[in-house]
């Protein structure tokens, strides 16, 4: 599993920035201003990198679409602060063999 990079946080950043100009311009044009804009850019950067932090604990990316309910992304972060994460039981499991020995 790979960690976020340099090069892919300066490309998601890149990439909001040309999105939140071609955004600010149909907002203004539309009578909005264009930070109007950055409040839809800013939830999608959230959600982006929630998602990167998600796989890494080894869960799946789809419990990242859970931030957008109103209740049950209160529950999502319970049960990412308390419950053991996927990785980190396949770590323990490691270990665990590594110490006592595969079994076999």
């Amino acid at each position: 599993m790979a960690s976020l990079g340099w090069g892919e946080l300066l490309a998601a950043l890149a990439l909001l920035a040309i999105l939140g100009a071609f955004w600010g311009r149909i907002f203004s044009r539309a009578g909005y201003s264009p930070w109007f804009a950055m409040t839809l850019l800013v939830p999608l950067l959230n959600l982006y990198m929630m998602g990167k932090i998600v796989v890494k604990a080894g869960y799946n990316v789809a419990w990242t679409l859970l931030v957008l309910v109103p209740v049950l992304n209160a529950v999502m972060v319970l049960v990412f602060a308390f419950s053991e994460w996927p990785a980190d039981r396949e770590l323990r499991i490691k270990q665990m063999r590594m110490v006592y020995g595969s079994g076999k």
